[in-house]
């Protein structure tokens, strides 16, 4: 077996027909998928048993819900008999050659990742476009490390979906998912890349990538989002600290992704789930505004875009009135005009 395709599914019952019969209708044959069913409450069950039935290629495992697509991969990865490890979400799906395309690269020269470029598009169209990666090789530790930290954790080196793994260097090092219910591709990635000494970056568009709505985030975003946020940054920190680098000549993308993420955080004080009131609100903001982390990194804002620096600006100076005004407005454009909010953010970003 050269592939072992891992699809965490969690109610997405919209969604399956198309992600499974991408992999299914490949143009490259010897791989297996297995599906992993992580207590969906829709019909994503009866979807999934349903290729099983029909396809000895689909493995399909129902288990208790775990909160994220952690656990799930790491009972894929368990099962898994191919060489490589392809990662696929259950609301996306592959180009016809993409694991053409992806093995061929990988055995080529013996690369221990191939990256991909991938499409992001939104379910109603409005945001479609490609994200061409630009073509190279990365030969040795060095190399690898040093492309790594520039990037990361961006969507070239902080997703699964759009590589290639070898399954002897996840199992060698034991390389797990943690359990949480976001981020747990950036710890997959940071463990797996230290231990890459051979990559290829290919232009190639194998992946097309789903982009959520507000409301799809508000549910993906649990209370603890913050400390998931801040759990990865230290993770990085630890893990460049041991590759022999300093803080402040590979932080760039880590900074821009924690404010922006942060950015989430004080957007979601209006997720329903958290059922937050005022007080509760201010109460949040003062909490983070006392993290050490959040402090060292609102020193490093002039990084990220017009709009999160100004957001950011007004936090560090407590004025939260001005904050939620600039919140609320950005959330409103970006649900009712769409296409203004995508030139506004090409503007200010």
């Amino acid at each position: 077996m050269k592939i072992s395709v891992i699809v965490p599914v969690y109610n997405c019952e919209m969604y399956l027909n198309k992600c499974i019969n991408s992999v299914l209708n490949q143009t490259f044959e010897d791989f297996e998928v297995i599906i992993i069913n992580n207590g969906s409450l829709d019909d994503s069950a009866q979807i999934c048993a349903k290729y099983a039935d029909e396809d000895p290629r689909v493995n399909y495992v129902l288990k208790e819900n775990s909160g994220g697509a952690g656990e799930p991969r790491n009972k894929g990865m368990d099962l898994a008999k191919g060489e490589y490890i392809v990662f696929l979400d259950a609301d996306d799906y592959l180009e016809p050659t993409a694991l053409e395309v992806l093995y061929k690269e990988a055995v080529s020269m013996d690369y221990d990742c191939v990256i991909a470029s991938y499409r992001n598009f939104s379910e109603d169209y409005i945001t479609d476009f490609n994200t061409i990666l630009e073509e190279r090789e990365l030969i040795g530790e060095k190399e690898v490390r040093d492309y790594f930290t520039r990037i990361y954790p961006n969507g070239e080196a902080g997703y699964l979906w759009n590589k290639i793994y070898k399954k002897d260097i996840i199992d060698h090092y034991e390389i797990r998912f943690p359990s949480m219910q976001r981020l747990e591709d950036g710890f997959f990635n940071v463990d797996y890349f230290s231990h890459v000494d051979k990559c290829k970056i290919i232009g190639d568009v194998v992946y097309h990538y789903k982009l959520n709505a507000q409301t799809q985030l508000f549910k993906k975003s649990p209370p603890n989002y913050y400390e998931l946020i801040k759990e990865l940054a230290n993770h990085y920190y630890s893990t460049i600290k041991q590759w022999g680098y300093e803080a402040e000549d590979v932080e760039t993308e880590l900074v821009k992704f924690f404010l922006n993420e942060l950015e989430v955080c004080f957007e979601n004080v209006y997720n329903q789930t958290w059922q937050m009131n005022k007080a509760d609100r201010i109460a949040y903001f003062e909490r983070l505004h006392q993290e050490e982390l959040v402090q060292y990194m609102l020193m490093r804002k002039k990084v990220v875009g017009g709009y999160v620096r100004r957001v950011m600006r007004y936090f560090k100076f407590r004025r939260y009135g001005l904050m939620i005004l600039l919140i609320k407005t950005k959330m409103h454009v970006k649900k009712y005009w769409k296409r203004i909010f995508g030139v506004i953010k090409r503007i200010f970003n």
